[in-house]
């Protein structure tokens, strides 16, 4: 089990992200206004889910994984999003419980970071997202040089599919600062049903 989550969390801490040297993603579609900002939509039934999104941030699909992000569009030459959210899809293993989801997915994560200093996890809590879905978070932070970087995991089990939501920032006052976006766009997430086989 802890094998499949090995991809993406390397992904994700290692790389900061898929670069975007592609077009945007071919499940985004038509813009919306929410609070007087454009949104767009992103809708997916290969990933199981359609789900908003700033209309100034980017989208891009894994062609490898059920791995979409989420993020600002980079300002750098690297192409790689520096502060993003991160959505995994996986199809339900062995009818296991949210519980041993959301601890492998910890133990792996402690794993792929050790070269880092500092690193803190908080308790896992009982959430909801979007609808009522169920759902459980943690938050965490580690120091890489003078940066601290933090993140937030949230996994939620709907009709036989795991969702994984990882929002992880890269320079020290991000989290907090994009963390209201964030929620609104997990707020906005909706299960596409699906029959991957």
């Amino acid at each position: 089990m802890l094998e499949k989550y090995s991809l993406i969390v390397a992904l994700i801490f290692a790389v900061g992200g898929i670069g975007i040297a592609s077009s945007q993603s071919e499940g985004v579609n038509q813009s919306t206004t929410i609070n007087s900002v454009e949104w767009k939509e992103y809708d997916s039934p290969a990933n199981g889910f359609k789900i908003k999104y700033p209309a100034d941030w980017e989208a891009e699909e894994s062609k490898n994984v059920r791995l979409v992000e989420f993020g600002i569009s980079p300002s750098n030459s690297s192409g790689i999003f520096s502060d993003l959210l991160a959505i995994v899809t996986y199809d339900l293993e062995n009818n296991e419980t949210i519980q041993k989801i959301l601890s492998d997915d910890i133990s792996e994560r402690q794993e792929n970071i050790d070269y880092t200093k500092n690193f803190a996890i908080s308790k896992p809590n009982k959430t909801s997202i979007s609808n009522g879905i169920e759902s459980f978070q943690y938050q965490y932070s580690y120091d890489i040089g003078d940066e601290t970087n933090k993140g937030l995991s949230i996994i939620s089990i709907i009709d036989g599919l795991e969702y994984h939501f990882h929002y992880t920032t890269y320079h020290t006052g991000d989290f907090e600062k994009y963390l209201p976006t964030i929620k609104k766009i997990i707020n906005s997430f909706e299960p596409i049903v699906f029959d991957f086989k």
